[in-house]
C-alpha cells in the first residue's frame, strides 16, 4: 500500500489535534472540509478547514528538502443571543492547542505551528455567534 502524500500526512497532524482541545465538542461536533454536516440547534460546533499555501524548495538541488507553508481555520460556533464569552473561550483553547512552536506528527511528517490567533471579529451568522480562528503552520519534508 503506498504512503499518505506529505500533504495528506501535514492534514492529518493538524486536524488531529482538535480532539486535544479543551470544551470542543466531540467528532459529531465538528463539520470537516467536503463532509456533509448538520449542526444541532442551541449546540457548540466547530468548522475546519486545511489550507496549503505553497510547497517551495529550501535550496536548488532536485532532491532537496521542500517547505510546506498554510493555515488551518476553524471557525467556532455559538448560540445566537448567548454574548461572545462562550465563543472567546473555546477559540482561546484552540489557540493554546496550537500554540506557537507546537509540533504535531503524522507518519514520519512533522508540523509545526507559528502562530494562533482570533483572525477577525466574531460575527453573526443566525442562528449562531461565529468566532474564526487561523492558525499558522510549516512543515519541512
Amino acid at each position: 500500500m503506498a504512503s499518505a502524500s506529505v500533504i495528506q500526512e501535514i492534514r492529518a497532524a493538524l486536524e488531529g489535534n482538535v480532539s486535544n482541545i479543551s470544551g470542543a465538542p466531540g467528532t459529531s461536533g465538528i463539520a470537516w472540509d467536503n463532509a456533509r454536516f448538520d449542526p444541532t440547534d442551541g449546540t457548540t460546533w466547530l468548522r475546519v478547514h486545511f489550507q496549503p499555501l505553497s510547497r517551495r524548495p529550501t535550496d536548488v538541488s532536485a532532491d532537496g528538502l521542500k517547505r510546506y507553508d498554510g493555515t488551518l481555520l476553524i471557525d467556532v460556533f455559538t448560540e445566537e443571543g448567548q454574548g461572545q464569552a462562550a465563543g472567546i473561550d473555546l477559540a482561546d483553547a484552540i489557540i493554546d492547542a496550537y500554540d506557537a512552536g507546537t509540533v504535531l506528527t503524522s507518519g514520519a511528517v512533522n508540523v509545526e505551528t507559528e502562530w494562533a490567533e482570533i483572525s477577525a471579529s466574531p460575527l453573526l451568522d443566525a442562528p449562531w455567534w461565529m468566532t474564526p480562528v487561523v492558525i499558522k503552520w510549516k512543515s519541512f519534508n
